[in-house]
């Protein structure tokens, strides 16, 4: 009966360094300050988080909307968390950078802070930490104006990658797609 006793305190003690060591982990983290986080179904947010409503963000500079999957607070700065379900690429897909960018801009403009940068977080390994510069914000209105242009001409370049054009809005005009219409 006394080594129960004894099993139960020693699991008790492991039990709190462990919690200790979890909160120690998240303080050190990038998720620490989460202020922000979109569950699909459902959005949390911190009370009292200036600026930043709980729906979707919207830039009438930019004719843009979106909804990160997270936003921390880093040194007083509203930095995007961009998750991704694949694993870690030896660098940041292009899309993905386009993706956090368009965020980026959505909360400057949203907040009217400047972001410093954004994080990618593929599900394995570390994130990659990606600066809002001035060559990436023309990059990200350059490509605006693009994908713009593709919507107004019908000239949409096909993807390499079947799952994408399977699901593809613009399939009813891209010259690949079995869903496109004569028009």
């Amino acid at each position: 009966m006394d080594y129960l006793i004894v099993l139960a305190t020693v699991g008790g003690v492991l039990l709190i360094a462990y919690a200790h060591h979890l909160k120690k982990s998240a303080e050190n983290s990038s998720t620490a300050n989460i202020v922000y986080m979109d569950l699909s179904k459902f959005v949390v947010r911190k009370s009292g988080v200036g600026g930043l409503p709980s729906d979707v963000l919207f830039s009438r500079k930019l004719m843009l909307k979106g909804k990160p999957d997270r936003i921390v607070l880093e040194k007083g700065h509203y930095v995007p968390v961009e998750l991704k379900s694949s694993k870690r690429p030896a660098s940041p897909y292009p899309g993905h950078v386009m993706q956090l960018a368009a965020y980026c801009a959505l909360i400057e403009e949203v907040t009217g802070r400047r972001v410093p940068h954004g994080y990618i977080q593929y599900a394995d390994g570390e994130p990659f930490k990606i600066l809002f510069d001035e060559r990436l914000k023309t990059e990200l209105i350059n490509t605006l104006d693009e994908m713009r242009l593709a919507l107004r001409t019908g000239n949409v370049r096909p993807t390499r990658n079947k799952r994408k054009c399977e699901n593809c809005s613009m399939a009813y005009r891209c010259p690949t797609s079995r869903k496109r219409i004569n028009t």
